[in-house]
Formats: structure tokens, C-alpha cells, sequence
């Protein structure tokens, strides 16, 4: 499932704070960013659920992207999803195709603008990431 096909785009809900203004910062590491958390999304979604796409102005005056799907959840310490070629799933028999590189290129898009991760299960079920961008 990709972000960019046709099917999927009403998959896709999202609700952006009126406070978020223009992200002043290398638009294309948040753009691919983004696209690998909501194709990681829509991949681990159950096909009649949406995934949800929240921005919010934070205090600090960075902008907070949370992606949400509604698949399994993941483990509290996922930390290792984040090393390249890597995947929850390491068998050969796995559901979801993928090479592992999605979150080790999203992590370190976000790091070169001095911005965060993370990814976590959500309380109400399914797994949340959070991308925390720096407004410069």
C-alpha cells in the first residue's frame, strides 16, 4: 500500500491544527518522511480501517506530525525499527513485503533538520508516529 495511489488517498484522514503555519525547512526530508509513515500505515492497517494524519503547533514553536494506523500496535521499546533492514517481522513467511529501510530513512531525514521520531502503540489500539520538525 503506498500513500500515492489512487485507492488509498481516501484512506487517509487528517486533521491539521489551525496554528501550524509554514514549516520554514527542507520540504522534501518532511515530505518523504511523512510518505513512509503513512505508507507504513496504510501497510499495517486492516484494509477497511483509515489511518489518521494529525500536525499540531507545539510550544516550542516546532510542528508535531502524528500518523495513525490501526493494525496490531507495536512493542513499548521499538527503538530497533529504526536500524536499517530491519522489520517487526524477520521471517521469510512475513505478511508485508518491504526492505526495512523505511524508518532508518525517515529517522535520519529528521535528524539532519535537527528534528525527532518516535513510534509507540496508541492507547486506543494500532501504532503512532510522531515526527517532531523544527520550525527554523
Amino acid at each position: 500500500a503506498r500513500a500515492t495511489d489512487a485507492d488509498n488517498r481516501d484512506r487517509v484522514d487528517h486533521v491539521i491544527d489551525p496554528a501550524v503555519t509554514v514549516v520554514a525547512t527542507v520540504p522534501d526530508y518532511v515530505v518523504t518522511a511523512l510518505a513512509v509513515l503513512i505508507d507504513n500505515a496504510l501497510k499495517f492497517s486492516p484494509p477497511d480501517l483509515d489511518v489518521t494524519v494529525t500536525a499540531r503547533a507545539l510550544e516550542t514553536g516546532a510542528i508535531e506530525i502524528a500518523v495513525r494506523d490501526r493494525g496490531d500496535g507495536i512493542e513499548d521499546d521499538a527503538e530497533w525499527l529504526f536500524e536499517p533492514f530491519t522489520q517487526a517481522d524477520q521471517s521469510t513467511t512475513r505478511a508485508h513485503a518491504g526492505l526495512g529501510i523505511g524508518l532508518y530513512t525517515c529517522r535520519k531525514l529528521i535528524d539532519r533538520l535537527g528534528g525527532e521520531v518516535a513510534i509507540a502503540t496508541h492507547a486506543e489500539g494500532g501504532t503512532v508516529a510522531r515526527l517532531v520538525v523544527p520550525t527554523m
